[in-house]
């Protein structure tokens, strides 16, 4: 015989047991009737109290979940708020060495005029200084 065919006569044979040592008890000492009705009204209010700390129960389970979205929410936002304050200093920082690079290129224009100011009248200095002794041969 296998190992598993006598397990499983053992586990039908205690289930006989059981049930005949229940079948012998109820035999011997029957339920009174009488206590019948305060267990069912006992059972009864139980199942009332135990359905309403169920709803109870899944009440606070909604509570707790609509915290969770609103903290959720509530870290998002301020996130969101951080990286748009970082955004704004980031481009306030750009603007900034924009204008910075801008007066430095108007200053090098400013540089760059005054040296072709500074050339053309020396050029006419020059034309002018080579000129002039023709001039006066010709006055």
């Amino acid at each position: 015989m296998e190992r598993s065919t006598r397990i499983s006569r053992r586990i039908s044979s205690k289930k006989r047991e059981k049930y005949y040592e229940l079948a012998t008890l109820t035999a011997e000492k029957p339920p009174r009737v009488n206590h019948l009705d305060s267990r069912i009204e006992k059972l009864t209010a139980y199942l009332r109290k135990f359905k309403d700390l169920n709803g109870r129960i899944l009440a606070c389970y909604e509570k707790l979940r609509l915290l969770e979205l609103r903290a959720q929410l509530a870290r998002a936002t301020a996130e969101a708020r951080r990286r748009k304050a970082e955004e704004a200093a980031q481009q306030r920082e750009r603007a900034q060495r924009w204008k910075a690079e801008k007066r430095v290129m108007e200053t090098l224009r400013q540089d760059i005029q005054a040296l072709r100011e500074a050339r053309s009248s020396r050029l006419a200095d020059l034309k002018y200084a080579a000129l002039s002794p023709q001039m006066e041969n010709i006055v």
